[in-house]
């Protein structure tokens, strides 16, 4: 059997996908987003890291890099739409709670979002196995 054979017998089908990267909330604007070379990392010069609060020794090290890929949006988590308390919410870890958004876009995007009590199953699933 050759590779190729090998990988069309696999019975594997991508049907939902959903992403979040700096400057892209969707799959679209990060493809468009590879496609025109956009920068999609924020720098941040001296005078802002130290508003932010950074020591001002920490920024002046040459091996400390004053970049970082900031993704929007990420407060505007709806606790109540995945059954959780706003207290839950609160002390979830955030890549939690992104994982639940995008898990939810995916089937959404697949076409597998039909009814509420089948969505709470496959979140309840989701949420234990994360």
């Amino acid at each position: 059997m050759n590779k190729a054979s090998a990988i069309n017998d696999s019975g594997i089908a991508i049907i939902g996908m959903s992403c979040r990267f700096p400057m892209a909330n969707d799959i679209e604007t990060f493809w468009r987003n590879l496609q025109h070379g956009v920068e999609c990392i924020s720098f941040f010069d001296r005078q802002e890291l130290i508003s932010s609060g950074l020591d001002p020794d920490l920024i002046g090290n040459p091996n400390y890099v004053k970049a970082n890929s900031i993704l929007s949006d990420i407060e505007l988590f709806d606790a109540s739409f995945f059954d959780l308390s706003a207290r839950e919410a609160e002390i979830m870890d955030p890549q939690h709670r992104l994982f639940l958004e995008h898990a939810w876009e995916a089937m959404e995007t697949a076409g597998l979002v039909t009814t509420a009590k089948l969505t709470t199953v496959r979140l309840a699933f989701m949420r234990v196995s994360a």
